[in-house]
């Protein structure tokens, strides 16, 4: 998921929104995950900046996942590697 921060232009720093970014290629029923600055995916793929409408080899960026399509293993496991850090970071803190 890709957090963004509002700045002082437009509102409040404090406020947090989040807004999951996926990638995918149209051809697939894959998609990714994909990380801040939305230029490549959590397991490392290059995502287009080209955006196309036809079913293409092109990693894009998707706002909405379409129906009946699996989260890549590579991305899955990262993710969850990053939870558990952050799980085991936020228990650490509270122990100090």
């Amino acid at each position: 998921m890709m957090e963004r921060v509002t700045n002082d232009f437009g509102g409040s720093r404090a406020a947090r929104q989040i807004h999951a970014m996926y990638a995918t290629r149209l051809m697939t029923e894959i998609y990714h995950l994909v990380q801040p600055g939305g230029h490549h995916t959590l397991c490392g793929l290059r995502i287009s900046r080209v955006t196309s409408e036809r079913k293409s080899n092109t990693l894009q960026l998707v706002n909405e996942l379409p129906a009946k399509v699996t989260i890549c293993k590579h991305c899955e496991r990262i993710q969850g590697q990053e939870n558990n850090l952050a799980a085991d970071l936020r228990g650490s803190n509270a122990d100090l």
